[in-house]
């Protein structure tokens, strides 16, 4: 079985594209056959005209009627961009051969669709066995990887493991998505590496790898892989944008901002890539400009409505950081109407433009102490949530004094929730800048034994790079013990 980006590049394909753009510029009638209609029905579905691949959908209907290609894709469409699992039963129940792949495949995404696993399940044993013994294999990769899509994660190792085709990159591919969703990365990128070696110019290889090791955190690596991708590659889209991620995680925003704006120029209606520059400009401290690309992404989320919140929550802070605090809250009040938004996430951003745009003392003490009261109202964990949630939020708009009491009375409520393990790294250090030294060592002992990472992220400046995060507190107490009592000028 081939996967889909090598299919677009194989010149079989190639061909079949051709033959069918110059069938329809001449007008001549001859065009493919119904199964390289639907691939290319699919591939223009991944270039994002969907309209267009519809139409040649239904110019294979009309050459074929009842097959299987055309049916399937517009099954797809059906059930993957309008929510109908009925239409796309209606176009499963056309398909004329009910042995074939395409009748199998379209039938299981309808019942995971609708979450009928058992049903799917009992389809499958009736249906496969009557494939012929050469379809057998391909076939059980692509179950597999339907049920991959469905994060049906058992059995998709039960089906991958059908195919007798264990080297065949096709397999090893649905292997590797098996790995990734156990996050198994070490596994998964070591699949990737051998498949490397031996298609080593393969771009979208790398750019697979660099995508696991963004998941695995491995953000050099990735950056490195991106590279290769783009070397052999430069106009791979996917890459320019892993690439950009990477270098977001980084930090290193100036160089993300030109692999996002090269991405753009080829996609200028892409809503997430407008999200991103978005996000890098207010990392970058230029909001007018932040401002601009968050409306240009809203404008292309209407329809869909994907992406609002992150949206709406960028748009709020660079709005604030202008200090245009009615527009800002505009779009607080924009987040709040969103049904997936947590009221957490609402109260905090409120919270966050309040403190940015230098509201008086009084007020924001007031909403702080009525968000804060609606959740510490028996629901203690939420509670502590919130105090997390504000006190962070203060601390990185430099009230250190705000965040210190904030986390002062989260502590006070933590002894109460089994394993409880945010803020202590933010509690640490506003409990040494406020020169409270038993407050800032319990603190760091909970920091490091309860949330290494954090420890890492907001502490690890204060300590040489070899000393593991889980080691802060023992290493600050040998410090101690050797210097006597650190100081702020230490810092300097």
């Amino acid at each position: 079985m081939m996967q889909e980006d090598d299919l677009w590049k194989s010149p079989e394909f190639q061909e079949g594209l051709a033959a069918y753009e110059r069938a329809k510029e001449q007008d001549d009638g001859n065009y493919p056959n119904a199964d390289m209609l639907g691939c290319i029905a699919d591939y223009y579905d991944g270039l994002g005209r969907t309209d267009e691949a519809i139409a040649i959908a239904d110019l294979a209907l009309d050459l074929y009627p009842g097959s299987g290609a055309p049916l399937y894709f517009k099954g797809r469409v059906a059930l993957h961009h309008n929510d109908d699992p009925k239409q796309a039963e209606t176009y499963s129940n056309q398909i004329v051969d009910k042995n074939s792949i395409d009748y199998l495949l379209l039938k299981l995404d309808i019942l995971l669709y609708e979450n009928k696993t058992t049903e799917a399940e009992a389809f499958l044993k009736e249906v496969y066995g009557r494939l012929p013994d050469d379809q057998r294999d391909p076939c059980a990769e692509m179950i597999a990887s339907m049920y991959l899509n469905y994060d049906h994660t058992p059995e998709a190792k039960a089906w991958l493991a059908r195919s007798s085709e264990k080297k065949e990159h096709s397999y090893r591919l649905e292997e590797c998505r098996i790995a990734e969703n156990e996050k198994d990365y070490a596994l998964a990128e070591k699949i990737m590496q051998q498949l490397i070696d031996e298609q080593p110019y393969n771009d979208d290889y790398w750019n697979r790898l660099g995508t696991i090791q963004m998941q695995a955190e491995a953000y050099e690596r990735a950056l490195e892989s991106s590279e290769y991708s783009l070397a052999i590659n430069p106009d791979n889209d996917a890459t320019l944008t892993m690439k950009g991620k990477a270098l977001v995680e980084l930090k290193r925003y100036d160089e993300a901002l030109d692999f996002y704006q090269r991405y753009q120029q080829k996609n200028p209606d892409d809503m997430k890539g407008e999200l991103s520059l978005g996000i890098i400009l207010t990392n970058l401290e230029r909001y007018d400009e932040a401002v601009m690309h968050y409306q240009k992404a809203q404008r292309l989320a209407e329809d869909t409505a994907e992406g609002l919140d992150q949206i709406y929550i960028g748009m709020a802070q660079a709005l604030s950081k202008l200090q245009r605090a009615d527009e800002a809250m505009s779009y607080i009040d924009k987040l709040a109407e969103l049904d997936e938004v947590e009221d957490t996430e609402v109260c905090t951003e409120r919270f966050r433009v309040m403190l940015e745009t230098h509201w008086p003392v009084e007020e924001v003490a007031a909403y702080m102490e009525q968000a804060l009261g609606t959740y510490l109202f028996g629901k203690s964990w939420q509670g502590c949530f919130l105090f997390y949630l504000f006190g962070k939020t203060a601390y990185e708009c430099h009230n250190y004094a705000l965040c210190y009491g904030l986390f002062q009375r989260m502590s006070m409520l933590t002894d109460k929730i089994p394993k409880w393990y945010l803020g202590f790294s933010y509690y640490a250090i506003c409990s040494k800048l406020m020169k409270s030294e038993d407050e800032f060592k319990k603190a760091l002992r909970l920091a490091c034994r309860m949330n290494p990472a954090e420890a890492k992220e907001v502490l690890g400046d204060r300590f040489p790079d070899d000393v593991p995060p889980e080691s802060y507190y023992d290493y600050y107490l040998e410090w101690e013990k050797q210097n006597g009592e650190y100081s702020e000028e230490d810092d300097e």
